[in-house]
């Protein structure tokens, strides 16, 4: 458009609007309808999708400065200073100010709020300044630094909460008076209660007997209580042969009496055997002691460190540990349960039965070695064996050609992996091969190998492939192939899509994202451009599902180019971006 004609169309439209002005006498209308304006408006705004939009400061000294000493009551701006956003009126004439507008949920309502946010008070934010309630004109609630002060006899009617410090000032004295209050050790909660008539000192009455204090006296008869002089007194007598009584003190003779027979329950000393296997000393009174007798093979007692013969059946009923060994003399051991050999066994000879005076019901365990010496060679048609299961020694009979020497080879012959087992009696040797052939597509079966293969069968890698050289696709390798692209696909590439209609993050194994819009702005975030998406592609396409100029934005949000996010609105618009792995995201077609 030229300079002139761009004059010209700024003309129109400013004698338009000046047109429409002067025919609304002096009324201005912006919007819907602007013929069709309210008699009462000076101005008037009609729309169905848009809105009013203020000016929006974050500081009022420039506009105070504009304003001077003018008097601007009424105008209003949108100030968001300090986090504290809301709509300002000034008002206060040539000196006026900024007063912040009522705003839902930061008001208090006379008919309650229906809610309130977390920060929420009613009160003042100034140190040193009061917050005061009033009824009828007269003070009854200073609150002052948190600290609320309650005037003219207040009444507490149901239950009050008070944390911290409660202080009572001119409490009257009433005599007559026996309601205390009491507070729950768990809870807090403060309730009263009602005292008896015995709950003050001079109500105490102990045995009938009543007081102001008590004493203790030792010279009664018995213990009891009694009163005396006008004091409770606690009455216990001493102890002695003479007088007797219920129950009395004890005196430091008697205590040490009992001390010294108290001594005499220690064991001295181990005497000459006895029927008893146990004695008293009675040497010593005042110093008695109890000795204990050896056992022998006729009489009871202790077991010593020295040399012993008992007598009679022993049985014990869990482990017996003999630290030098057992022998037995005669009549055998007979062992019911698992035995166990800490040392080395030595057998010398031929065994052909049971240990000699020894028998074992269950199972033996060796745990060092067993020597066994004198054993006679076998046959040659001998083909029975000892093996070892699990933790016991068995017999088996084995095949003789397992004990003649196995040589072993291997070799990349036939199409299925084979192993040839072949015996010589006569020679007396074995063989064993064992063929695994080479992978082909013609094999069954095969190796992997560095030459050139062409294996048959579908594969399936549940992790990464990775190649250094060029990757082939659909193209037969045992035709050279023409191109030395790094990758080369004879044939079609499928890619995965997927459709969404919502916010999405796009993930490792997305390729192509159609964004199904319905007049709502959706937004598409990219991943972290780093090493581990580092040449990374996705295709995102804008698909309108409703009217085909929806007005939608799908936004892309990342670090993109030079910015953190692009947006696009243009209905089936296709946008292709890569990522450097260093952090930005690039379009590479829009």
């Amino acid at each position: 458009m030229t300079k002139s004609l761009q004059f010209a169309v700024r003309g129109m439209l400013l004698g338009g609007l000046a047109l429409v002005a002067s025919q609304a006498n002096a009324q201005l209308k912006v919007g819907t309808n602007p013929t069709n304006v309210q008699p009462s408006a000076i101005l008037e705004l009609e729309a169905s999708n848009k809105g009013l939009l203020l000016p929006r400061l974050t500081d009022t000294t420039n506009i105070n400065t504009l304003i001077g000493s003018a008097d601007v009551n009424g105008m209003i701006i949108w100030l968001n200073k300090g986090g504290n956003a809301g709509l300002f009126v000034r008002t206060g004439g040539t000196n006026g100010y900024w007063s912040r507008m009522a705003n839902g949920g930061q008001s208090w309502d006379v008919l309650g709020n229906a809610t309130l946010p977390a920060n929420a008070f009613a009160g003042t934010s100034t140190v040193g300044v009061p917050f005061v309630l009033k009824g009828g004109g007269t003070e009854g609630i200073n609150i002052t630094d948190g600290v609320p002060t309650l005037s003219n006899g207040p009444i507490l009617n149901g239950g009050a909460k008070i944390n911290g410090g409660l202080t009572l000032t001119s409490i009257n004295l009433d005599a007559a008076a026996n309601r205390g209050l009491f507070m729950n050790a768990t809870t807090g909660v403060v309730n009263y209660r009602d005292f008896g008539s015995m709950a003050f000192m001079d109500g105490i009455k102990i045995n009938a007997q009543t007081g102001t204090d008590f004493t203790i006296d030792a010279a009664g008869p018995d213990y009891k209580f009694v009163t005396t002089g006008g004091h409770i007194q606690l009455q216990i007598s001493t102890l002695n042969a003479t007088t007797p009584i219920t129950a009395g003190l004890l005196t430091q003779t008697d205590y040490d009496k009992f001390s010294a027979n108290a001594k005499g329950l220690v064991v001295t000393d181990l005497r000459a055997a006895s029927n008893e296997g146990i004695g008293v000393d009675n040497t010593d009174p005042a110093n008695r002691r109890i000795f204990l007798t050896p056992a022998d093979v006729s009489h009871p007692g202790a077991v010593t460190a020295d040399a012993q013969t008992f007598g009679g059946d022993k049985t014990f009923s869990n482990v017996l540990t003999a630290g030098a060994g057992i022998t037995v003399t005669g009549g055998g051991i007979t062992v019911n349960g698992a035995s166990t050999f800490n040392e080395d066994l030595t057998m010398s000879g031929n065994f052909t039965g049971n240990f000699p005076n020894i028998f074992v019901s269950t199972l033996a365990t060796f745990q060092k070695d067993v020597s066994m010496t004198g054993l006679v060679d076998g046959a040659a048609t001998d083909k029975t064996v000892l093996l070892l299961s699990g933790n016991k020694v068995v017999k088996r009979t084995v095949n003789l050609d397992l004990l003649n020497p196995t040589t072993y080879a291997s070799d990349h012959t036939g199409d299925d992996l084979a192993v040839t087992y072949k015996a010589d009696d006569v020679a007396g040797t074995n063989s064993l091969t064992v063929s695994i052939p080479v992978a082909t597509d013609k094999t069954t079966n095969g190796l992997l190998s560095n030459s050139d293969q062409m294996i048959g069968g579908n594969k399936n890698f549940t992790n990464n492939i990775a190649t250094v050289g060029t990757a082939n696709i659909g193209v037969d390798v045992k035709v050279a192939p023409k191109s030395t692209s790094t990758l080369n696909v004879n044939g079609s590439i499928s890619a995965k899509i997927r459709t969404t209609n919502t916010a999405y993050t796009l993930a490792a194994d997305d390729y192509t994202l159609i964004v199904q819009t319905t007049g709502m702005a959706i937004d598409v975030t990219l991943p972290a451009s780093d090493d581990a998406s580092m040449g990374r592609i996705y295709v995102i396409k804008k698909v309108p599902t409703g009217a085909e100029d929806d007005g939608a934005i799908v936004t892309l949000k990342g670090n993109i180019e030079n910015g953190t996010k692009y947006a696009f609105s243009t209905p089936w618009t296709v946008i292709s971006v890569q990522a450097d792995g260093k952090g930005h995201w690039y379009i590479i077609k829009n």
